[in-house]
């Protein structure tokens, strides 16, 4: 149940305090990512802080080029076990807009890629949850 909310629009962050289960948590909605040109190597695009959680709410791929990209992206170092999309097509001139929920933890990270270096955009929104 939210107590109290502060928005600023210079950076699109909003902050509500909330208590849950007797502690207070600070929720910030925040770009946790880009916008950024993606490389054709695993690359870290969000590390979750110390002593916080992070809710991944929205995940948005640009193709802008006349021709396909494969995207992949990975919660933890990349590997085929921590795939979320794994050479995922995305069509010359598409998008990619994927509302979703995934849970990080403290130090837990995102790592992407693409097939072709610097072409295709990726921009990443969500929470982060703090207690106190």
């Amino acid at each position: 149940m939210p107590s109290t909310a502060s928005t600023s629009r210079a950076t699109w962050t909003t902050t509500i305090y909330f208590r849950a289960e007797g502690v207070d948590v600070t929720t910030t909605n925040k770009r946790l990512a880009g916008p950024a040109l993606l490389t054709n190597a695993a690359a870290t695009k969000y590390t979750t802080p110390a002593s916080c959680v992070t809710k991944v709410q929205h995940i948005h791929v640009e193709n802008p080029t006349g021709s396909v990209i494969l995207f992949t992206l990975s919660i933890g170092v990349d590997a085929a076990g921590t795939r979320i999309y794994d050479q995922f097509v995305i069509g010359a001139g598409q998008v990619l807009d994927q509302f979703c929920l995934y849970i990080l933890n403290a130090g837990d990270v995102l790592q992407a890629f693409a097939n072709t270096a610097g072409v295709a955009t990726l921009t990443i929104d969500g929470q982060e949850l703090t207690p106190g």
